[in-house]
């Protein structure tokens, strides 16, 4: 039977190599750059709140350099609230979004959103305080909003404890242990049984998988020599052998 206890010494090495990664990054107009605040885990404003939600659906199957420029876009045209979205015309947010990719089904997403928002009284924050297991349930039913999203929107908008599985987190994992899952709420719950149930650190450990994956656990095994987490990864101690012989 695989242990996965290790997740938490893992966790310290990467917070060791790479520090505070400051996710969500929100946009400052006075700075006109997205802040990366570290070590900041609110609270957050209710504008804060609703542009997190907003980039978490910008974000999918696209590169957040693409999702800054959209989230830029929306905040200096003052358009990110759900009531301006909902009552924007679908060009209006096309135009606005359209570095994001599949700006058109986008547009679709974020109006499904803001209505739900609406729906539920207006106001992101007082949703959050409801119970988080409906207030997954109900993102869910949001046509165009899959468990990846979800789970960005109440982590990182929602400062509740459910732990991201994106195609990053799905790799380290297979990785370290030499296994095959790809179940999403499989993977969530090895995160989930083996962490302290704090959003803080599935915030900071999400944001740090997707970093080191994008400097070491890359699609292709390549620089595992140099790979921090080493000494735990089945798969790269066994890369790094097999280039020895």
């Amino acid at each position: 039977m695989i242990k996965f206890k290790n997740l938490k010494e893992i966790y310290s090495i990467l917070y060791n190599y790479y520090g505070p990664q400051g996710w969500w990054p929100i946009m400052s107009l006075k700075e006109d750059r997205l802040v990366y605040r570290k070590n900041f885990f609110g609270p957050l404003s209710e504008d804060e709140c609703f542009e997190i939600s907003c980039g978490a659906i910008l974000t999918q199957n696209i590169s957040w350099r693409n999702v800054e420029k959209c989230i830029t876009n929306l905040k200096k045209t003052n358009f990110l609230s759900p009531q301006k979205i909902l009552n924007a015309s679908s060009e209006e947010i096309h135009l606005l979004i359209k570095p994001s990719g599949y700006y058109r089904q986008k547009t679709l997403k974020l109006k499904n959103f803001s209505k739900w928002v609406i729906d539920q009284g207006g106001k992101l924050k007082k949703i959050f305080k409801k119970n988080p297991k409906e207030i997954r349930k109900e993102l869910l039913n949001i046509k165009g909003i899959g468990k990846e999203t979800a789970d960005s929107i109440l982590l990182y908008a929602g400062c509740l404890p459910f732990f991201v599985i994106d195609f990053y987190t799905v790799r380290l994992v297979n990785r370290v242990y030499l296994i095959n899952v790809c179940d999403y709420e499989e993977l969530q719950n090895i995160f989930h049984s083996n962490l302290v149930n704090d959003f803080k650190i599935f915030n900071e450990y999400h944001a740090l998988i997707v970093e080191h994956s994008k400097k070491f656990c890359k699609k292709e095994l390549n620089n595992c020599k140099d790979c921090p987490i080493l000494k735990i990864c089945l798969e790269g101690k066994k890369y790094v052998n097999k280039r020895k012989n």
